[in-house]
């Protein structure tokens, strides 16, 4: 672009210099004949004059932001930059309030989200962003934006459907949900009590799962007890209280376990209670009992955690047993390099299929000694024999006896066993060795042991001649090694 000034007599150009006596000239055309020349002339003595680069120029854009409110900790900015006489290639941007050069960060993105770091309850943040264009040229008045950011306090509130029951051994696991609108990410720590809290706090990193798993070791000895747990930001500000249970006139009651066994009993009937009952007093004396039909915990957590307290577990169901939570919890009892306290566990799992058993009931042939099932039965009527497998040697070897149908059952189907299991017991259709297999020894944990017998017949079931605690008597002692 080109300039001129017309001052008194004389007429200048930023490239040259002309006088022009004006008594001399005596028409208007002729001034303006000469102003035209002497604009073309300048023009092309300054032939660089339009290559001259314009800086690109830089703005912040925040959507439905007032700079006096205050914002989250997590906050996400936009910017772009425009540039007269050519394009922008790049930005920097920096939250250092008066920057150095190392201060200033690249990027060609044109949006990222930041994390302010709160370091009290009230802080200010400064962001600033400069475009660069094609020339390299810089914005030389970066656009420029202040965040006064005000720290709220993290919300935890107690999941309603996974409530500590009322009666639990020495494992419970409390589940909470916790919230920020600064984000979740600035939880730094929860703190927990069991008790009291004023005799003081146990810290809990703000990053695990938002759930604790309790045991005896944590002060969660028998008796009456109450949990209390609250969470704490970066910046010090504490949510409120909550309590488990959240009445503060109830508590949770904690058993002690009692003996190397439990006994779970998932049937919907009592009549079972009698039979297993006499049969742990006798293998066990000293044993423990589980009704998880009335007391089951709410998550797979406690329940894997409960059940790594004893060494021989003896499952008992009926048509609609747990599936689901053994299918969780077993494979978690075999032996992990990991796991310094691993002791060998023995199980012993009696049920009875259903029809329906496969919808929304779990796999029991994913953590069972079993492939498949076989053959079903409509009924296996009172007296029919289930005789022990004599194939194998090593099942013959254990002197199994005969057991017979002390109880009519509808609805049975037979097993099929995997590669690595033994066929314990067969019943006898009169087909010799196709008669159908209905009790299986195989291995859960991966040391190679025989240590899980699975039978698809209820046990008390088969007791008309009365060796059906003889049966169990001789799997305990003779397979699973139990010395009493």
């Amino acid at each position: 672009m080109v300039a001129f000034q017309l001052n008194g007599n004389q007429l200048w150009c930023f490239n040259g210099y002309y006088e022009i006596t004006m008594r001399n000239v005596r028409n208007l055309n002729i001034i303006l004949l000469i102003i035209l020349v002497w604009f073309w002339s300048c023009d092309d003595n300054n032939p660089g004059a339009s290559e001259i680069n314009s800086p690109p120029e830089t703005h912040i854009f925040i959507q439905h932001q007032d700079t006096l409110n205050y914002t989250s900790s997590v906050r996400t900015i936009s910017w772009f930059g425009d540039d007269a006489d050519g394009f922008v290639t790049g930005y920097y941007y920096t939250w250092a309030v008066n920057p150095s050069d190392s201060d200033w960060i690249f990027t060609e993105e044109r949006q990222e989200t930041f994390p302010l770091k709160i370091t009290g309850l009230d802080t200010i943040y400064t962001f600033q962003v400069k475009a660069i264009d094609d020339d390299g040229a810089e914005d030389p008045t970066p656009a420029r934006q202040m965040f006064p950011v005000k720290n709220s306090v993290p919300v935890i509130e107690w999941i309603g459907n996974l409530a500590v029951p009322d009666t639990s051994f020495t494992v419970v696991t409390f589940f909470w949900t916790i919230s920020d609108i600064d984000g979740d990410s600035t939880i730094s720590t929860y703190e927990w009590a069991l008790d009291d809290t004023s005799s003081g706090w146990n810290s809990y990193p703000g990053d695990n799962p938002p759930f604790l798993t309790l045991r005896e070791a944590d002060g969660l000895t028998p008796g009456e007890h109450a949990f209390f747990i609250r969470a704490v930001d970066q910046a010090g500000a504490r949510s409120k209280t909550i309590r488990m249970p959240e009445n503060e006139n109830n508590f949770f009651f904690i058993k002690q376990p009692v003996g190397e066994a439990i006994l779970i009993d998932d049937f919907l009937r009592s009549e079972a209670d009698v039979f297993y009952r006499a049969v742990m007093d006798t293998m066990f004396g000293d044993y423990s009992y589980w009704n998880i039909r009335e007391n089951l915990p709410p998550s797979n957590i406690p329940f894997t955690e409960t059940l790594k307290l004893f060494k021989y577990i003896i499952w008992y169901a009926d048509l609609t047993p747990h599936l689901a939570e053994a299918q969780a919890a077993i494979p978690e009892l075999r032996k992990f390099s990991n796991d310094p306290s691993y002791i060998a566990r023995k199980i012993f799992f009696t049920m009875q299929f259903n029809t329906g058993f496969e919808a929304g009931q779990g796999n029991p042939l994913e953590f069972s000694p079993i492939a498949d099932l076989g053959t079903f039965f409509n009924r296996i009527s009172l007296n029919k024999v289930f005789y022990p497998d004599s194939s194998d040697g090593f099942t013959a070897s254990l002197r199994l006896p005969q057991l017979n149908v002390s109880k009519t059952e509808f609805g049975v189907f037979s097993l099929v066993p995997k590669d690595n299991a033994h066929v314990l017991y067969r019943y006898d259709t009169g087909q010799g060795e196709n008669d159908p297999v209905m009790a299986v020894l195989g291995e859960n944990d991966n040391t190679g042991e025989n240590d899980f017998v699975f039978i698809g017949f209820p046990v008390q079931s088969l007791n008309s001649n009365g060796n059906a605690p003889l049966f169990m008597s001789r799997i305990f002692r003779n397979v699973f090694g139990l010395q009493r």
